[in-house]
C-alpha cells in the first residue's frame, strides 16, 4: 500500500460537489418564464395584427354596403351615383372600386383561429350580394325591394365582421396575465376600444341605409335604440378603465364636430332628419349634414382601432423582444457556469486517469491472456485492486487447466478434483464442481426430452412427429432400393365404452396393454406408433399390401381381442379394426397412406368391425364417388339445386291440416328430383349435413314468412327436421336464431324433429334441444319405436310431440301376425305418450280404416299419403285450396 496519498471517495466527493447536473434545471428555471412571456407577447401582436386586417375588411364591407345604399337612392331618384354620393359624403368612387377594396381586404385577413369560419363564411353570402345589385342597376324599378333586401344583408355581414373582430379583440385580452403590466392594460383598452367601434359601426351602418332607403322597420329603430344605449355604457366604462394614453386618443377623436352631428342626428332618428318624408331631391339637401357626419364617423372609428391595434401590437413586439433578451441573458449565464464546471472535472479527471491507466493496462494484459503481476501506484484502492489482480493470476493459470479439461469432455479427470490456491481458488473450484455436475445432468435431461419427444408417455411408443419422420425415411429407403412398404391403421373397438364405465385409469391400462400386444403381434423390425387416443399405426417395409400384411393384421386383431384384466376384478373386451394401405418403390406421400389407411379402417368398422380391410382400386373408386357426391353437393348449396316439398300433418279430430314437415329434394340437373335417402347417408358423417340443415331452415321459416304475409296458411305451423351432427354442435341453437331473425317468424310457428337416438348419444344434444325449448320452439322425437329410448329418459327430455314410426301405424290396418301385436303396441305408445303430456303424430297413415283405428286410440294427429304427399309450394297453395280451414 506504500505510496498512496488519496483514495478514490476524495476525488468522487470533489466531483460529486460540482453542480453539475443542477446546472441544466437552473438554465431551464430562470429562461422558462421570459420565454413564455415572449411567447404570449408574440401571440397577441399577432392577433392585433389580425384585428387590425379584420377591421380594415368591416370598414370595405361598410364602403361597399353605403355603395349599395345610394346605388338603390341614385336609382329611385333618377341621379348618377356620382352626383348623389358626393351630395351624401360618398368617397369610395364608383360601386367597382368599393368591391375592389373588399376583395383586397377579405385577401389581407390571416386564416387562422378563432375568426377563420366567420370570414370564410362571407364569400358565398357577398357573391349573391354583388349580383343582386347588379341586377337592379339594369332592371325596371320593381327590383328596388330586392336591391332594399341585398343592403339589408350587407349591413349583416358588416355586423358579422364587427362581430369578428370584437370577438378576436376578447381573444387578444385571454391568457395575457404574464406580460408586461402596460401591455395586460393596453390589451385590456383595447377590448373595450373595439367593442365601442362595433357598437358605433352598428348604429352608423344602421343609421345611414334607414335614411338612404326609407325603408326602417319598427324593429330596426328599435335596435338602433338599443345599441345607442349599449355604446352609451361602453363610453361610461372607457373613461374608467381605458388606459391614459388610449383615452386621451378616444376623447380628441369624439369632440369632433362630426362625432356631435351624428350622435344629434341618431338621438333624433331617420325620420326627425328628414322631417318623416322620404328622401328625394327635394329632402335630399337636409339629409347632407347627417350622411357625412356617419360616413365621417365610420371612417375615423376605423382609423383609431388600426392605430390603436398598431401601437399595441408595437408594445407587445417591445415586450417579446425584451422577453427574449432576458432568457436570453439566463441561458448564456448558465452556459459559462458549465462551461467552468467541466474545465474543473478535466482537471480533476485527468489526474485520476492517470492512475487508472496503469492499472488498466494491467487489466488489458491479463485479459489477453497474458498472466503477469500488475504493478499500481496511486490511491489505496487502486493499489488493492492490482494485489488482488496479482492473486487471481495464480488462480487463472489453475482454471485455465480445468477448462481444458472441461472442453475436452473428461469429466472423470483427476484434475477437476484437485483444488487451487487461495479463497478464490475454493470458490472455482466449488464452481468446477457444480459445472461437472450440471453438464452430466443436462445430458441426460437431453436424452429423456429427445425421448419424450418422439414417444408416447402413455404405452412408451413413438408418438405422431416420430411416426412421421419414420415413414419419411422407409419411404425414402422404398424408393431408393425399389422395395414396397405397407401402413396398418389400427383402431381399437369397444375402447370408449370401457373408458366410459371403468374410468381413465382402466382405459390407460388398456392402451398399454394393447400397445405390448401390437408390438408382440407385428415382425422384429416392423415399427409401431400410436397417433393418439385409441389409434395406433405398424409400418411394415419390405412387404406389399396383400396376403401377408393382410395376415399380420389378423394377428393384431387377434391378439386385441383377447380380454383383458383391469382394476384386479374386471375383465374388459375391446378388440381391434385394422386398416391397410401399402405402395411400391416409395411411390406415395406419408400423408397419402396414412390417409388410405385410415379410409380403409373406417370401411372396416362400417363392415362390422374386428376385421382388416385393404386400400384397394375398389375402396378407392368408393370413396372417390363418395367425395363427388359431396362436392356435387356443395354445389347443389351454392347453386340453389335443392327445393322443399311440404307434407301436411293432420288433426285427426277435425281432419284440418295444422302443421307442415319440410322435406328437402336435390333437384340434380341431368338426373331429375334426387330423394334425400339417395343422398343424405352419403353426408351424415361430415360437417356438409350442418349446411344442408342450415339451408332448409332459412328456407322453410322464409316460406311460411312468405304466405302469412298473403294472408295465407298463417294458421299452420311448419317442422324441420334437424340431423344428429347438427344437433350436437354448438352452431344450431344461433342457426335456428338466425332464420327466425331473417324471415321475422314467431318461435311458436316452427318446430325441430330429431330422431330417436340423438338424445342418448350425446348429452350436448340434451343442452341444446332445451336451449331451443326456451326460445319457444317445439321439439319433436321422429320414428319413435325404431331406437332404444326409455321412458326415463323422454321424463329428462324436453320433447313436446311423439311421432310413432310407420311400422306402429302399419298394424292398425293390417290382418297378419305381428300387425295384430303391432296395434296394442301402437295404443300403449300414444297412451303413455299422453300421459306424459306429449302430444302423438302418427305417420305413414295410407287407408281410412288406420285413421279410425287411431281416432278411436285417441292419437291426436297424422300424415301420410291417405292425405297427401309431399308438394312443393305451388302443389301445395292449390291443395289448400281444395281443403277446408286452412285459410283465415
Amino acid at each position: 500500500m506504500a505510496g498512496t496519498w488519496l483514495s478514490v471517495w476524495h476525488f468522487l466527493v470533489m466531483i460529486a460537489l460540482l453542480p453539475t447536473l443542477g446546472l441544466p434545471v437552473l438554465a431551464w428555471e430562470s429562461a422558462r418564464e421570459p420565454l413564455a412571456e415572449a411567447a404570449t407577447a408574440t401571440r397577441v401582436e399577432q392577433e392585433l395584427l389580425a384585428v387590425e386586417s379584420v377591421d380594415r375588411l368591416r370598414a370595405a364591407l361598410t364602403a361597399e354596403a353605403a355603395a349599395g345604399s345610394l346605388t338603390q337612392l341614385a336609382k329611385r331618384l333618377g341621379l348618377p351615383l356620382a352626383a348623389v354620393g358626393g351630395q351624401l359624403g360618398w368617397q369610395g368612387g364608383s360601386i367597382a372600386e368599393a368591391r375592389a377594396g373588399t376583395d383586397r381586404a377579405w385577401a389581407a385577413v390571416p386564416r387562422i383561429a378563432p375568426f377563420t369560419d366567420a370570414v370564410v363564411r362571407f364569400g358565398p353570402e357577398l357573391r349573391r350580394l354583388r349580383t343582386v345589385v347588379d341586377e337592379a342597376a339594369t332592371t325596371p324599378d320593381r327590383t328596388l325591394a330586392n336591391l332594399a333586401a341585398a343592403a339589408n344583408s350587407y349591413q349583416d355581414l358588416v355586423n358579422q365582421a364587427s362581430d369578428a373582430e370584437q370577438s378576436l379583440a376578447q381573444h387578444v385580452g385571454t391568457g395575457t396575465e404574464g406580460t408586461s403590466s402596460g401591455l395586460l392594460a393596453r390589451t385590456r383598452s383595447f377590448d373595450l376600444i373595439c367593442a365601442a367601434n362595433a357598437s358605433q359601426a352598428r348604429r352608423a351602418g344602421m343609421f345611414y341605409h334607414a335614411m338612404l332607403s326609407g325603408s326602417a322597420s319598427r324593429s330596426d329603430l328599435e335596435v338602433l335604440d338599443w345599441e345607442s344605449k349599449r355604446y352609451q355604457v361602453l363610453t361610461a366604462l372607457m373613461d374608467r378603465e381605458l388606459d391614459s394614453r388610449s383615452l386621451a386618443g378616444w376623447k380628441r377623436m369624439t369632440a369632433d364636430e362630426q362625432f356631435k352631428i351624428f350622435d344629434t342626428a341618431v338621438a333624433n332618428g331617420p325620420d326627425a332628419v328628414l322631417g318623416g318624408a322620404r328622401l328625394d331631391l327635394v329632402t335630399l339637401p337636409a339629409a347632407v349634414p347627417s350622411a357625412r357626419a356617419a360616413l365621417s364617423v365610420v371612417r375615423e372609428l376605423s382609423e383609431f382601432v388600426q392605430a390603436a391595434a398598431k401601437d399595441t401590437a408595437t408594445l407587445a413586439r417591445a415586450d417579446a423582444a425584451s422577453a427574449r433578451r432576458r432568457a436570453m441573458g439566463a441561458l448564456i449565464g448558465t452556459g459559462v457556469l458549465i462551461a467552468v464546471t467541466i474545465v474543473a472535472l478535466f482537471v480533476i479527471g485527468g489526474v485520476l486517469r492517470r492512475r487508472l491507466n496503469n492499472l488498466a493496462q494491467g487489466a488489458q494484459r491479463l485479459s489477453a491472456g497474458h498472466l503477469e503481476p500488475v504493478a499500481v501506484r496511486g490511491p489505496r484502492e487502486l493499489a488493492a485492486t492490482g494485489e488482488a489482480l496479482n492473486a487471481a493470476v495464480a488462480t487463472l493459470r489453475h482454471v485455465e487447466v480445468k477448462a481444458t479439461v472441461l472442453a475436452s469432455g473428461d469429466l472423470d479427470s483427476a484434475e477437476l478434483e484437485r483444488p487451487a490456491p487461495g479463497p478464490l481458488g475454493t470458490a472455482v473450484q466449488a464452481s468446477v464442481t457444480r459445472i461437472v455436475t450440471a453438464v452430466r445432468e443436462r445430458e441426460e435431461l437431453q436424452r429423456q426430452l429427445a425421448h419424450q419427444a418422439s414417444h408416447d408417455v402413455l404405452t412408451g411408443l413413438p408418438n405422431r412427429a416420430e411416426l412421421d419422420r419414420a415413414l419419411h425415411a422407409a419411404l425414402g429407403r422404398a424408393a431408393r432400393n425399389g422395395s414396397p412398404i405397407s401402413v396398418l391403421f389400427v383402431d381399437l373397438d369397444g375402447f370408449k365404452a370401457c373408458n366410459d364405465r371403468f374410468g381413465h385409469a382402466a382405459g390407460d391400462h388398456v392402451l398399454r396393454v394393447a400397445a405390448e400386444r401390437l408390438r408382440a403381434a407385428v415382425r422384429p423390425g416392423d415399427l409401431v406408433g400410436r397417433l393418439g387416443g385409441d389409434e395406433f399405426v405398424a409400418i411394415v417395409e419390405g412387404v406389399p399390401p396383400g396376403r401377408d400384411t393382410v395376415r399380420i393384421g389378423e394377428r393384431i386383431v387377434a391378439s386385441i381381442s383377447r380380454p383383458v384384466d383391469v382394476l384386479g376384478h374386471h375383465t374388459v373386451a375391446i378388440g381391434a379394426s385394422v386398416g391397410l394401405a401399402g405402395c411400391d418403390r416409395g411411390q406415395s406421400s406419408a400423408d397419402q397412406l396414412l390417409s388410405e389407411a385410415d379410409a380403409a379402417v373406417y370401411h372396416a368398422k362400417a363392415a362390422g368391425r374386428g376385421c382388416v380391410v385393404v386400400h384397394d382400386q375398389k375402396l378407392r373408386t368408393a370413396l372417390q364417388a363418395q367425395q363427388g357426391l359431396e362436392t356435387a353437393i356443395r354445389h347443389a348449396l351454392d347453386h340453389n339445386e335443392f327445393v322443399l316439398q311440404y307434407q301436411p300433418v293432420i288433426d285427426l279430430s277435425t281432419l284440418r291440416p295444422c302443421a307442415l314437415e319440410a322435406l328437402v329434394r336435390w333437384q340434380r340437373p341431368g338426373s331429375g328430383l334426387v330423394m334425400p335417402g339417395d343422398f343424405i347417408p352419403a353426408i351424415e358423417t361430415g360437417d356438409l349435413i350442418i349446411e344442408v340443415d342450415r339451408w332448409v331452415l332459412r328456407e322453410a321459416t322464409a316460406q311460411l314468412a312468405r304466405w302469412s304475409a298473403d294472408g295465407d296458411l298463417d294458421n299452420l305451423d311448419v317442422w324441420v327436421n334437424i340431423s344428429g351432427r347438427h344437433l350436437i354442435n354448438r352452431c344450431v341453437v344461433p342457426d335456428v336464431r338466425t332464420a327466425l331473425a331473417r324471415s321475422g317468424l314467431s318461435p311458436a310457428r316452427l318446430g325441430i324433429e330429431i330422431t330417436e337416438t340423438v338424445p342418448i348419444d350425446s348429452p350436448h344434444a340434451v343442452d341444446h334441444l332445451r336451449e331451443l325449448s326456451e326460445l319457444g320452439l317445439r321439439i319433436a322425437l321422429d320414428d319413435f319405436g325404431t331406437g332404444h329410448t326409455s321412458i326415463s329418459q323422454l321424463l329428462n327430455l324436453p320433447i313436446d310431440v311423439l311421432k310413432l314410426d310407420r311400422s306402429l301405424t302399419a298394424g292398425q290396418r293390417s290382418v297378419d301376425r305381428n300387425a295384430r301385436h303391432s296395434r296394442p303396441i301402437g295404443e300403449i305408445v300414444i297412451e303413455m305418450a299422453r300421459s306424459l303430456g306429449l302430444t302423438v303424430v302418427a305417420e305413414g297413415i295410407e287407408s281410412p280404416e288406420q285413421v279410425e283405428a287411431l281416432r278411436g286410440s285417441r292419437c291426436d294427429l297424422g300424415q301420410g299419403y291417405l292425405f297427401s304427399p309431399p308438394l312443393d309450394a305451388a302443389e301445395l297453395r292449390s291443395w289448400t285450396a281444395s281443403e277446408p280451414g286452412t285459410q283465415r
